[in-house]
This record gives C-alpha cells, sequence and structure tokens, in this order.
C-alpha cells in the first residue's frame, strides 16, 4: 500500500512541477517577470525529486531508506504537494507587485552602478585574501568540522567570515561584471584579474567535493546572463552544469569517501584527483550503480518528511527559536559568545535542520539536504507549512523583480541572497530573514552611502535649475 501511495504523490507532485515548467517557458518567451521559476524547478524537482523518480522507474524502494520506512518518504512528498499547491496559488493570484516593482526599479537607478562593483570587487578581494589560511584551501575532508567545534574554535569563525565575503560580495561582483555588465563600463585592466578569480570559483567548487557547489557556478551565471537579456545561453550553462555534475559525480562521491587522505593537499590537486577519479571510473561503471551515487543524499523530500515525522511524534516543534538566531544576526558573535545560532532550536549546531535529520540518520557529524516545507512543518506543523509557502510566493516575485528590473545592483542582491541559500527556492522564512539582516541590509548601507555623493550632485543640479528658473521668471515680469 506504501508503495501505491508513494507513486500516486510522486505522480501528484510532478504534476505541479509540469505546471510551474508551463510558468517559465511562458515567462521565457514572452515576459521574464517569472523567469525566477527556473530555479524552483531546478531545486524542488531537478535535484531533491530525482531518488524519487529513480526509485518510481526502477521498484528499488530500499535503496534510499536509510532505515526510515516508506511511510516517512511518502510524508515528506505530501508536505512538499500541500506546500507548492499554496504556492503555485498565491503566486498565479498575485501578478501585480507594486512594491517589489518599485524597489527594483530604484536600485537601478542607482548612480555608477560599475564603479561600485568594481569597489566591492577590491574590497572584497583583499579581505578574502587577508583572512587566508588552512581553512581556505579546506574541501570535504574537514566536513563534520562544524558540528564537532561548534562555534568555539576560531577556525570555524574565521572560515565562516570568509566564505560569506566570498559567497555574498565577491563571486557576485564578479559574475555581475563579467557576464551582464557592458564591456566598455568594466576597465579593460580589470579583465584579467576577474577572469582569474571567476576560475579560482571553478576550481574551489570542484575541489571541495560538493556538488551543489559547482551547480552554483553555473546558476550565478545562468542568472547574469537572464538579467541581462539572453534566453538560450542561461539554459546552456544551468543543463551543462547538470551535465557536468551527471559525469563527474561517481568521482566526485569517491573523492568524498576519500577525503581524509587529501589533507593538506591544493585545490589544484585535489580537483586533479577527481578528473582521475573520473577517467578511472567511467569504463566500467554499469547504469544502476551510476544512479545510486550520483542521487546518493539528494533526497531531501525524505529528510524532509524524517524531521517533520519526528516533531509530529514528539510533539516538540521549534517554533520561534530559529528565528531569535535570525533576527540578530547582524550582532557580531565577539560582542555576544552566547548568541542564539540562527535557524536552530536549540542554539547549537545539532539543532539545524540539516544536522537533526543525519543525527536520526545515526551520522550526526554529517549534514543532508531538507525540503522547506519540512522544515515550516518542524516549525509550526501544517500552520507552518501554509504561512511559509505565501510567503515564498511573494518573495520570490520580489526576487524576479531584482533579478529583472532591478538592474546590475539588483541582480547583485539577487545573486548574494542566492549564493548564501545555495540557490534553494523557495526557502523558509527564519533564513530569508537571516540572509536579509546578515548580508542585504549591510550591502544596502553600502550602496547608500556610495551613492550620497551623486544624490548631492543631483539635488544641486535642480536647485540651481530651480533658482535660474525664477530668475528669469522674475526677469520677465519686471520686463
Amino acid at each position: 500500500m506504501d508503495s501505491f501511495t508513494f507513486t500516486a504523490l510522486v505522480v501528484i507532485l510532478t504534476g505541479e512541477g509540469v505546471y510551474l515548467a508551463k510558468e517559465f517557458l511562458v515567462a521565457w518567451r514572452r515576459n521574464p517577470r517569472d523567469v525566477a521559476l527556473l530555479f524552483v524547478l531546478s531545486s524542488t524537482f531537478l535535484v531533491s525529486l530525482a531518488p524519487a523518480y529513480y526509485v518510481l522507474f526502477t521498484g528499488r524502494f530500499d535503496v534510499f531508506e536509510y532505515g526510515s520506512p516508506l511511510s516517512t518518504w511518502c510524508f515528506g512528498l505530501l508536505l512538499e504537494i500541500v506546500f507548492l499547491g499554496v504556492f503555485i496559488t498565491i503566486f498565479s493570484l498575485k501578478r501585480r507587485t507594486p512594491l517589489a516593482d518599485s524597489v527594483a526599479r530604484s536600485l537601478g537607478h542607482l548612480p555608477r552602478p560599475a564603479q561600485l562593483l568594481v569597489l566591492l570587487t577590491l574590497v572584497s578581494g583583499v579581505a578574502y585574501g587577508l583572512l587566508w589560511g588552512p581553512w581556505s584551501s579546506s574541501g570535504y575532508e574537514a566536513a563534520g568540522g562544524y558540528i564537532r567545534n561548534s562555534l568555539s574554535g576560531p577556525d570555524v569563525t574565521v572560515n565562516g567570515i570568509q566564505m560569506t565575503i566570498f559567497r555574498c560580495v565577491l563571486f557576485p561582483s564578479v559574475c555581475v561584471l563579467l557576464f551582464y555588465m557592458p564591456r566598455r563600463t568594466v576597465p579593460i585592466w580589470l579583465y584579467p584579474a576577474l577572469w582569474a578569480v571567476f576560475a579560482y570559483s571553478c576550481l574551489m567548487a570542484l575541489a571541495s567535493g560538493g556538488r551543489g557547489l559547482v551547480l552554483e557556478v553555473g546558476l550565478g551565471v545562468g542568472s547574469c546572463l537572464f538579467a541581462s537579456g539572453k534566453r538560450l545561453k542561461p539554459v546552456a550553462y544551468v543543463v551543462g552544469s547538470f551535465l557536468f555534475l551527471s559525469i563527474f559525480t561517481s568521482a566526485i562521491v569517491r573523492y568524498r569517501a576519500q577525503a581524509k587522505e587529501y589533507v593538506g593537499m591544493s585545490l589544484w590537486d585535489k580537483a586533479w584527483t577527481i578528473v582521475e577519479n573520473e577517467e578511472t571510473e567511467s569504463g566500467d561503471l554499469d547504469f544502476q550503480t551510476w544512479a545510486e551515487k550520483y542521487l546518493t543524499r539528494l533526497d531531501a523530500a525524505q529528510d524532509g518528511g524524517l524531521l517533520a515525522e519526528e516533531a509530529a511524534n514528539s510533539h516538540e516543534f521549534a517554533t520561534f527559536r530559529p528565528f531569535v538566531g535570525a533576527v540578530l544576526a547582524p550582532v557580531p558573535r565577539y560582542f555576544w559568545r552566547a548568541k542564539p545560532l540562527p535557524l536552530s532550536d536549540n542554539d547549537m549546531v545539532s539543532g539545524l535542520p540539516w544536522y537533526r535529520v543525519m543525527e536520526y540518520r545515526g551520522t550526526p557529524w554529517n549534514n543532508g539536504g531538507v525540503i522547506t516545507s519540512g522544515i515550516a512543518y518542524w516549525q509550526f506543523g501544517w500552520l507552518g507549512v501554509v504561512l511559509t509557502a505565501a510567503f515564498a510566493a511573494f518573495f520570490l516575485r520580489f526576487l524576479s523583480a531584482l533579478l529583472v528590473r532591478g538592474g546590475a545592483i539588483g541582480l547583485l542582491y539577487f545573486l548574494s541572497f542566492c549564493m548564501m541559500t545555495h540557490f534553494r527556492l523557495p526557502v523558509g522564512i527564519d533564513e530569508t530573514i537571516l540572509v536579509f539582516a546578515q548580508v542585504l541590509l549591510p550591502l544596502t548601507a553600502v550602496c547608500f552611502i556610495y551613492s550620497i555623493p551623486a544624490w548631492v550632485t543631483v539635488g544641486e543640479e535642480i536647485r540651481w535649475t530651480a533658482s535660474a528658473s525664477r530668475r528669469q521668471a522674475v526677469q520677465v515680469i519686471g520686463h
């Protein structure tokens, strides 16, 4: 009976995906307003549902259960169906978003965007270099260190700051300058440095052993090309990223299993190790082995069901606890060592949803993907699922406006948000608050301060023009 329920739920969820794909194609061809749906499709259907499709077509229901009954996976699928049902309803009804459009146009009219992006690139690049240390080249061999050290280790703190600078400022600024800004607006002497940073980003993503980091590079470039008015190139970058991962996934999984052997190696040597692994395995790997390696740890729907089921059985919901740390994110931990940890229900790393589900699976040192609907249920039950879905629909409209109408700076905001959330759209309300408080507010302050001289100049020109008009009117009256 569970297998029949599983099949029915996958079919229903696929129907919702087909509807969203149709809406994206309409936006892609005629009106770019809804192109951000591409990221919903990629994170929800192309990634997290891939194991369900494999199980559905092969009948091997035990491959990805990891000790949980099939009913747990079914619960996760049901959460997604309800969540996306509310999301689609609100998204379809709320076609006009005047506030989002107004904010996007304001960002699009900020003066001298190229100069601001160049400044952000230079400052963030210098800051990234100054924070360099052994942690900077660590990849999958450091998995589990975050939860073992919690927030007490200085390496963890410095690494977190360095990676936030890279993901939220340096990489987005470089992407916008290379793939969105007209060439005449960027100093020609800067291009070698920009391409070097971009190449380093690709190398670091591959050497990390994280497949999601590789995908983020393609999605970042695709976002810039979408915003610049391109249609085929963005899809080519996204599809190319998935194809690249399909080819190298077995090599990456093997690399992660042997990651402890690569401690201290350079990024280049780690990346080359993955390439050599692919050459070794490509000849004798059958489809079943390849698929099961490729789909390992992509079962976010099952993880969401596991998280929600544990909350329902224990009647211990996270409620507002994950939100407290998100709201307090701008306060430096240096001044408040015991500051609540954002997104956690116990102020510890073990209370984060992606670590909590792996604890239920018996590997608490690891983390896994969890669907937004599962996190929303863990917070407030079914009410949390409905409210989070409604909020997600409104916020995706806002992100779409930034992507399409926000100009270079709006695109920077979009990329900064998506890089912090690993291009998982939609995300929870608490995570949105965290990124807004920790990243977008400081970025807004920088943009405002940078634009003050230009607005002062504009104001002086307006006052001078008004004074000249009054003098001219007095002269006319005098005559």
